[in-house]
């Protein structure tokens, strides 16, 4: 019987959960940020997590903002391609009516990582 390897596992899903929506939260607002130089600033906090208490530490750099801006538009763009061939397949679809559309719809949304939809008005097509 062979024992996994504990350096090589990948973190426990409710890790990597807690990991994104602190980084998403942070993100969003502009919050707490400790400036340590011109270029870099962090933020400290408090998380409960496995039933320890613990403390996170964020870092963000404008170097790392700036690098990340080309790889961020090139994924943008690819799933810009996919939600249009998704809508396209939507407006092909029979619907029984505007609530199995907006279902539908909203099923769709929900797959998008980095487009947010705006608007979510159901209109019909003359």
């Amino acid at each position: 019987m062979a024992l996994a390897d504990p350096i090589h596992q990948l973190d426990p899903p409710s890790t990597n959960k807690l990991e994104k929506e602190l980084t998403e939260r942070v993100v969003e607002g502009v919050e707490r940020w400790s400036r340590l130089s011109k270029e870099y600033r962090s933020q400290c906090h408090r998380v409960k997590h496995n039933g320890i208490q613990q403390g996170w530490i964020i870092f963000d750099s404008a170097a790392a903002r700036v690098s990340l801006q080309p790889t961020t538009a090139k994924q943008v763009l690819k799933e810009m391609v996919v939600a249009k061939k998704t809508i396209l397949h939507l407006c092909a679809k029979n619907f029984c009516g505007k609530s199995e559309a907006k279902a539908t719809l909203v099923l769709e949304i929900k797959k998008l990582k980095l487009l947010r939809l705006v608007d979510q008005r159901v209109a019909t097509i003359s």
